[in-house]
Formats: C-alpha cells, sequence, structure tokens
C-alpha cells in the first residue's frame, strides 16, 4: 500500500506541476541517481509480486509487477545518454503531455491501492 501511496503522490504531484516533475525527472536522471531510480522500480516490482496473491487482481499485479521489474533492469542497462535523451524529450513535451501521463500514474496508484485494500476484496 504504500508504494501505491507513493505512485498517487507522485502523479498528483504532476497533475498538478508538471514543470516541478520534469525538474524532478531531469534530477534523478543524472548520475548515480539513476540507480536510485531502478532501485526503486525494482523494488515497487518485487512489491507487487508479492502483494498479487492477497489482492483481488493477481494477475494484473504479476503484470505490472514484471513490468516494472523489466524497466528497473533496463534503466542502467540502457545508459546514461539514452536515458538523458529520452527525458530531453519527454521534458520537451507540452504540459498536457506530461499531466496526461501523470494522471496515468495516479489511476494506477488507485487501481493498485483498491486492488490490495482487504476490505474490497
Amino acid at each position: 500500500m504504500i508504494f501505491s501511496l507513493l505512485i498517487i503522490a507522485a502523479g498528483s504531484y504532476g497533475v498538478a506541476s508538471p514543470a516541478s516533475l520534469v525538474a524532478l525527472a531531469r534530477f534523478f536522471a543524472t548520475g548515480p541517481l539513476v540507480w536510485v531510480a531502478s532501485a526503486l522500480r525494482l523494488a515497487f516490482g518485487v512489491a507487487l509480486w508479492l502483494a498479487a496473491s492477497s489482492s483481488w487482481t493477481p494477475t494484473a499485479f504479476h503484470v505490472l509487477g514484471a513490468v516494472s521489474l523489466l524497466s528497473g533492469i533496463a534503466l542502467p542497462v540502457l545508459g546514461s545518454q539514452r536515458l538523458a535523451a529520452f527525458v530531453q524529450w519527454w521534458t520537451e513535451q507540452p504540459a498536457w503531455f506530461v499531466r496526461l501521463g501523470c494522471g496515468l500514474a495516479l489511476a494506477l496508484g488507485v487501481f493498485t491501492l483498491g486492488s490490495a485494500l482487504p476490505g474490497l476484496r
């Protein structure tokens, strides 16, 4: 549930202030912070995978967990130049585009939180 709340917070932050989220993305795309971002994605993937059996959408949790694990592995493998190019492209997009992505993240957080709550099962 903690990861779901973090995703909800990050998605809400990006919807409310896309420019601030873009600055945060640039910050995490440099140097050793790439490893922090990768570790967070790996931890989220493991958490989803482990929580799948107690959720009411175990297949969705397994799929999302696998995607998160793969992205956590891919992040450092892609290399800093490719990651910097992607972040540069993403930061050049209009605010509505960033808000759309953050809205999807917000929806994902709400979905995982709702699926993990024991009273809804």
